[in-house]
């Protein structure tokens, strides 16, 4: 069995347009995934092809009662990438408001 090659995926927020990032593909880095973390009443959405087949279906089924899967199978992994850069964005905002509010 071939070893897994693990790489940084580059996630980017787009301007203009809050809570939605370009995503990079693991299998066609020229062509990134569009993800808005807060589509769904915060369940977001991704443009891919594994988030459009197998993750829309589980959540539109749901609504409105729907409920975070613990198994992941709501979520793509570009949805999952996005939501860790815009938690890692938001910590680091509050930690400089806890420690230096006037440096904002």
């Amino acid at each position: 069995m071939a070893a897994l090659q693990h790489r940084t995926i580059k996630v980017q927020a787009i301007p203009g347009e809050r809570f939605c990032y370009w995503v990079e593909s693991w299998s066609d880095p020229l062509h990134p995934n569009r993800v808005d973390i807060v589509a769904h009443l915060g369940r977001s959405q991704c443009s891919c092809k594994s988030w459009q087949t197998r993750c829309w279906p589980i959540i539109r089924d749901k609504l409105p009662e729907f409920r975070f899967e613990q198994d992941g199978s709501s979520i793509c992994r570009h949805v999952e990438a996005a939501r860790l850069v815009f938690l890692r964005d938001l910590l680091h905002r509050l930690a400089l408001e806890e420690h230096n509010p006037a440096e904002l």
